[in-house]
């Protein structure tokens, strides 16, 4: 599965080829406390907000996903 420009949402290169076990693995270690992307400005875990930048990685993310999800209903 191809990420297109959605990698640095999985912590990839754009346009990087994966496997889904490989995307679902790499945001589950984007997560903490059952968050995905909630991390402050220092890289710790978060407070429970997401900021611009949190929202753009799970979009991107939701993305990725969407394309696993449709190419299902095949």
């Amino acid at each position: 599965m191809g990420v297109g420009i959605s990698g640095a949402a999985l912590g990839l290169a754009d346009g990087a080829d994966k496997q889904i076990i490989d995307l679902l693995l790499a945001t589950d270690l984007l997560s903490r406390n059952g968050l995905l992307y909630d991390d402050d400005d220092q890289g710790e875990d978060g407070h429970g907000e997401l900021d611009e930048w949190e929202r753009l990685l799970r979009t991107l993310a939701n993305d990725v996903y969407s394309r696993i999800n449709e190419m299902g209903q095949r």
